[in-house]
């Protein structure tokens, strides 16, 4: 017997099913991957901690540390070519730190300071651009005279809230200023808490290396509240009080990174808790009153580890560059994910091999209009030193 020919409505709509079932299948497959293209030399000296941060749709700016100093470079063609080096700051301390929202960059650190009579101190200081780094406002001083500063962090937010953190070298001390007008005020510092954390010496020093992240309505701050232990405290009326410190893990060490948008933030660190080092992270949607379990960004097996990520957040895509693979042979890599960490894109690989051996260390990750750029930091021989960053689409 001859099977009957489906009516035209039949088929129009088994047609209308089977496109339906292929768009939810192409819904639920994840963003494609980044391909990778072209590299460009930043710096050619080996450098401390850059990053590489959106300011525009074809614009960025990268900022890095050589010795006491820091520097910044330019690009506003979607990173195909950058400015000549501008130094940002000198006579640093450690290290500085850097945010940036929009047009809007801005920089901390610490600088050793001789007063008249002779004596000295660690004074914080805090500086902004407002046009994506092309020119500078002078410095100002965020700490008094006699203070004796030893880490810091400062963050933006889309509203033009600034914060800075920082910790008291001889006391531990964590304390926060906080600009509601774009870094042109700031309102008084505000105690945070205390860190056990220390290091002894002629003077012990206390450092809590602190990360902060401001969302809507709260202000997290995750630090070093004792050795190899980090937690996290929040606050929901710009300082004035604050939370009792959630631990989020004993069996790691700075930096951190904090990002949030709205009330949901998400907190990354490298673990040592199964005796490898690991990139995890934890997620918060209620303002940081509970955390989510930690979940690694990639896979620690085989003798493979991973650590330092770092993030970038722009129109509801995070990305990540983290370094992973085995000891020599650990490259930086990239992924996105378009629902705050709840799924995440394949690992694609950003740093090229300059060395025998690869072992660079992660640079920043900007998200721009059709482009992504990432950045290495290779710090070894051959004549292959310094900040790299690529392009990707």
């Amino acid at each position: 017997m001859t099977a009957p020919t489906p009516t035209t409505r039949f088929r129009r709509r088994a047609t209308a099913v089977i496109a339906g079932a292929l768009l939810l299948l192409l819904i639920a497959q994840p963003v494609l991957a980044v391909e990778w293209g072209s590299t460009a030399r930043l710096s050619s000296l080996d450098n401390y901690r850059p990053r590489v941060f959106r300011t525009g749709p074809s614009s960025a700016l990268t900022v890095y540390q050589r010795g006491s100093n820091a520097y910044a470079r330019r690009s506003v063609d979607s990173g195909k070519s950058w400015s000549a080096p501008v130094k940002i700051a000198s006579a640093i301390r450690l290290h500085f730190s850097a945010a940036a929202y929009g047009s809007k960059v801005d920089i901390a650190y610490v600088r050793q300071v001789t007063s008249a009579t002779g004596t000295t101190s660690n004074r914080l200081y805090y500086r902004r651009s407002l046009d994506g780094g092309a020119t500078w406002q002078a410095s100002r001083a965020m700490t008094s005279s006699a203070s004796n500063i030893v880490d810091q962090a400062v963050a933006r937010h889309s509203s033009g809230r600034v914060s800075i953190a920082w910790t008291g070298y001889s006391t531990g001390r964590l304390y926060l200023r906080t600009s509601a007008d774009g870094g042109a005020t700031f309102g008084s510092a505000r105690y945070i808490g205390k860190t056990s954390n220390w290091e002894p010496g002629v003077y012990p020093m206390y450092y809590a290396e602190p990360s902060i992240a401001i969302g809507t309505g709260v202000t997290y701050v995750a630090y070093l509240s004792a050795t190899n232990t980090m937690s996290v405290r929040r606050t929901t009326d710009n300082g004035v009080t604050w939370s009792s410190p959630i631990k989020i893990s004993s069996s790691t060490d700075a930096p951190f990174e904090l990002v949030a948008t709205g009330g949901t933030a998400l907190l990354a660190y490298t673990s040592t808790a199964t005796g490898t080092m690991q990139a995890v992270y934890r997620r918060t949607t209620n303002k940081g009153a509970t955390w989510s379990g930690g979940k690694a960004l990639s896979a620690s097996t085989n003798g493979r580890f991973s650590t330092t990520p770092q993030f970038a957040l722009h129109g509801g895509t995070l990305a990540v560059v983290l370094k992973h693979g085995t000891p020599g042979d650990s490259p930086v890599w990239y992924r996105q994910s378009t629902d705050f960490g709840v799924s995440w894109t394949p690992l694609t690989r950003v740093s090229e091999a300059q060395v025998a051996d690869s072992d660079p260390e992660p640079g920043g990750v900007a998200i721009l209009q059709g482009v992504r750029l990432a950045g290495y930091n290779e710090n070894r021989g051959a004549g292959s030193e310094g900040l790299w960053i690529r392009r990707g689409q």
